[in-house]
C-alpha cells in the first residue's frame, strides 16, 4: 500500500517518516523545490527529534513537487498544509487550494433530506 502526504512541513514530514518506518511506501509532496531535492538526498534541517535519522534510514520514501502525482499514485492520502489562525478566530485555509484536489475531486455538497413519503419510516 502506498501512502501519500501532501505537505511535507513540520507535521507532514514526521507523519510520512513514521508511516515509512511502520513499513509503508510513502510519497510526499511539497512546493519547495530545494526542500524536495534535499529530502530525496536524505538531507533535512530540523530540530524535530529523530527526523534526520529517520529520513536517513528511509528506504521506501520519495518526495515530489507535484501534488497530482501523489493523488494519482497513492492509495491513501493525508493533506497537511498550513491553516494559521486569523485575528477573528477563523482559519486561513487558502493553502488547501495548493493541494490539487479542486481539479481532481468532485465538489463537496451538503446532503439533502430525502422525501420518504407520508408515513414512511426512515431506516
Amino acid at each position: 500500500m502506498k501512502i501519500g502526504v501532501i505537505g511535507a512541513g513540520r507535521l507532514g514530514i514526521c507523519l510520512a517518516l513514521l508511516l515509512e518506518k511502520a513499513g509503508y511506501d510513502v510519497m510526499v509532496s511539497d512546493c519547495r523545490d530545494d526542500y524536495v531535492i534535499g529530502l530525496n538526498n536524505r538531507i533535512i534541517a530540523t530540530n524535530e527529534p529523530q527526523v534526520a535519522e529517520m529520513l536517513d534510514d528511509a528506504k521506501n520514501f520519495i518526495a515530489v513537487l507535484d501534488n497530482v502525482e501523489v493523488i494519482k499514485n497513492c492509495d491513501i492520502i493525508f493533506t497537511l498544509v498550513a491553516t494559521p489562525s486569523l485575528e477573528d478566530g477563523s482559519y486561513d485555509v487558502s493553502a488547501k487550494g495548493c493541494a490539487g484536489y479542486e481539479a481532481h475531486s468532485p465538489p463537496l455538497s451538503t446532503p439533502q433530506p430525502q422525501d420518504h413519503g407520508a408515513g414512511a419510516v426512515k431506516s
